[in-house]
């Protein structure tokens, strides 16, 4: 990831919004150059064309989450699962249009390059919460009858879910209770049984 401009944020923000209120077809160069103001030349003056774009807004994915969520810190305990998700929920709860696109993977596919850079994010994302789970399970505070990475695609698939009905549904509940009971209720489950290697 390279430094951007305030512009290029600009640009990459009011395309979070476009996608999340209108939908991927709304995102053209010229419609974004109609929401911030500006000639559809200065767009391109800052981003080759739509794909840079998007790989902007990946971009923000990739620095925003973990530093609201504190998954990169070292301390890899099984009680930060509860503090990622948490922290995870409280970011996309003040970013809802965030919310929108951080699940939305049909926005991405249409381009190799988007679709790798989909898929190395999610990895990663996946890789930490089974890191997590992993370190749960030599502590003896997760069963280990379930390997670390079919738990880590249960939690997570059961998150993408709940995001994914509180942006359908026009963000009609609050995301933060209802997704830290599904945390909760993860970690009792994952519990059960504890050790039988």
């Amino acid at each position: 990831m390279q430094e951007t401009t305030a512009r290029q944020r600009e640009i990459v923000e009011k395309s979070i919004a476009l996608i999340a209120r209108r939908g991927i077809q709304e995102l053209t160069i010229r419609n974004l150059a109609a929401a911030i103001g500006i000639s559809e030349p200065a767009i391109y003056r800052h981003f080759a064309g739509k794909t840079d774009i998007l790989l902007g807004v990946l971009d923000v994915l990739e620095r925003e989450i973990p530093a609201r969520t504190g998954i990169d810190r070292t301390d890899r305990t099984s009680t930060t699962i509860g503090n990622y998700f948490s922290g995870l929920f409280n970011h996309l709860e003040a970013a809802p249009d965030l919310a929108a696109v951080i699940f939305a993977d049909e926005v991405f596919l249409n381009d190799e390059r988007l679709a790798a850079r989909v898929r190395e994010l999610m990895e990663r994302s996946l890789l930490n919460v089974e890191a997590l789970i992993s370190e749960g399970q030599k502590k003896g505070e997760f069963r280990t009858d379930v390997s670390a990475s079919d738990l880590a695609s249960m939690l997570v698939g059961t998150i993408r879910l709940i995001v994914r009905r509180w942006h359908l549904s026009g963000f009609a509940f609050e995301l933060s209770p209802r997704g830290m009971r599904a945390v909760e209720s993860f970690q009792t489950v994952a519990a059960l049984g504890g050790n039988r290697e």
